[in-house]
């Protein structure tokens, strides 16, 4: 914390360098290169551990601290959301179910697409759980799209169209119609190109550049 990493990496470069952070380049780059015409959205990454980014009016919101959208640190029952809906919570709790050494987020799709029910009734648990912290985000927030990434997800499509249908059915017949919900498509290379439309923009806003798509503001 507190480290100069934009003035080191300018001192020792000479290039000019922008810092953010990784899932709020995600969200900028799924919206920049999918060309959403939203401006409430917000995007969650699922993996080791889980990260959170909100656009409101169309701008990315930091919060006072830059601490906004850490959606992991926030506490139920005494866990940390991360810690029980990160994708290796998803291994352990499907490998206890199906008593099988399951070690990696392919072994977890590959049981779960062999139609194993041990498997398939932990993946549904946990996809309840995440569901569940998404409508909770949506009664703070009431984004128009939520967008939701990490390797488990793309690797595991289906998992999305899970996610859809458990968050739907916890919403009410209004918030059902305003909010939308989207598995990222840029996998990971969406934070790359965020932070390349991060770039951009705060370039051209400093008189350096040209901005290349005004679709979002930073």
């Amino acid at each position: 914390m507190g480290t100069p990493l934009k003035q080191s990496v300018e001192n020792s470069t000479g290039v000019p360098c922008w810092v953010e952070n990784d899932v709020n380049c995600a969200l900028l780059g799924e919206l920049w290169r999918n060309h959403y015409p939203k401006q409430h959205i917000f995007c969650m990454t699922i993996g080791t551990g889980i990260g959170g980014a909100i656009l409101i009016n169309g701008q990315l919101y930091r919060g006072a601290s830059f601490g906004a959208g850490e959606v992991g640190c926030v506490n139920q029952n005494g866990q940390d959301f991360q810690t029980y809906a990160n994708t290796q919570a998803l291994i352990h709790r499907a490998a206890d179910a199906a008593n099988q050494p399951f070690t990696t987020g392919y072994q977890v799709v590959h049981a779960f697409r062999d139609g194993t029910p041990d498997v398939q009734n932990a993946v549904q648990l946990w996809l309840d759980g995440i569901a569940s912290e998404l409508v909770n985000i949506n009664h703070l927030l009431n984004p128009e799209l939520f967008i939701i990434g990490g390797g488990i997800i793309e690797g595991a499509p289906e998992f999305g169209q899970l996610l859809d249908a458990a968050f739907r059915q916890r919403l009410t017949a209004q918030q059902y119609a305003a909010t939308a919900l989207k598995t990222a498509t840029l996998g990971n290379e969406a934070g790359m190109y965020g932070a390349l439309y991060h770039y951009l923009q705060k370039e051209a806003a400093h008189g350096h550049g040209h901005s290349q798509d005004d679709r979002a503001h930073v």
